[in-house]
Parts: structure tokens; C-alpha cells; sequence
């Protein structure tokens, strides 16, 4: 099949509302997990309201410890590859045991 412009750019869409649907799982779940706890729990989905190209996507902080998680979304069951941005990559050096993919 010949990859277009069209069809480039529609995989391109189609890949970002799979990214976005994926970080608001993720952040539904934490709000619900912490739910009775919120008054010690802040929950922030970073990329809610437009992307802003940190390398995560929650900010999550407990009990005064922040931590960072990166969210990794799939088109299919059994891809077991991902992909990490320099960025991403220099967090996880940076904040190793405060950082989850």
C-alpha cells in the first residue's frame, strides 16, 4: 500500500487521539485511585488542555513527593516496542525513582 500525504497525515491524527485517549485513561484511574485521598494527592494531566511537550504527562505528588509518569499508548495488544523522546530519556536519568512509564 502507498503511503500519501493524506494518508501520512491521517495516521498522524489517528496516532495522536490513540496518545491522548491513553493519558485520559491513565488520569481518570489515578483520579479514582486517589479519590479519598485528594487532600494529601495532587493530580495534574499536563497535556489536558493542549500539548506542551513536557517529557511526561501526569504530575502526580503524594505526601509532598512528586512524581512523574510518562503514559505509553498502543494501536495493538502485542507492540512491544515504545518510543522515547532525548527529553524523555534525560528525565528518567534525572528523576530515576520518581519516573514511570
Amino acid at each position: 500500500r502507498k503511503f500519501t500525504f493524506e494518508r501520512i497525515v491521517e495516521q498522524g491524527a489517528w496516532n495522536w487521539r490513540i496518545r491522548k485517549l491513553g493519558e485520559q485513561l491513565a488520569y481518570k484511574h489515578l483520579k479514582l485511585k486517589f479519590s479519598n485521598h485528594l487532600d494529601f494527592v495532587s493530580i495534574k494531566w499536563e497535556n489536558e488542555d493542549a500539548d506542551v511537550n513536557l517529557p511526561y504527562d501526569i504530575l502526580l505528588i503524594e505526601n509532598g513527593e512528586v512524581r512523574f509518569i510518562e503514559v505509553q499508548t498502543t494501536q495493538s495488544y502485542n507492540q512491544q516496542t515504545i518510543q522515547l523522546t532525548v527529553s524523555q530519556i534525560e528525565e528518567i536519568f534525572k528523576h530515576e525513582k520518581n519516573y514511570s512509564i
